[in-house]
């Protein structure tokens, strides 16, 4: 399943950067501006939502859900959106 997370602050740790996130499977397959999400793809909208991308899971157990989105914690991610 693949999944593409719109217009979210992607954070790492050199920069924060509006972006969105293609996530395939369980691999990120790209961050950028304007992503086209393959046919099939999932999109949800992050507008506003920080994305954290490869964080571990278990420091999103320990987050406020709500704020953030968790870019290829797999299986807790998509069902924090929104």
């Amino acid at each position: 399943m693949s999944v593409l997370l719109r217009g979210g602050l992607v954070v790492n740790a050199d920069a924060a950067v509006l972006a969105d996130v293609l996530i395939q499977g369980e691999t990120i397959a790209a961050v950028g501006p304007n992503l086209v999400a393959p046919e099939g793809t999932k999109v949800i909208d992050v507008t506003g939502k920080q994305i954290f991308p490869g964080m571990p899971c278990s420091i999103w157990l320990a987050m406020v859900a709500g704020w953030c989105v968790m870019a290829g914690c797999f299986g807790s991610s998509q069902g924090r959106v929104g």
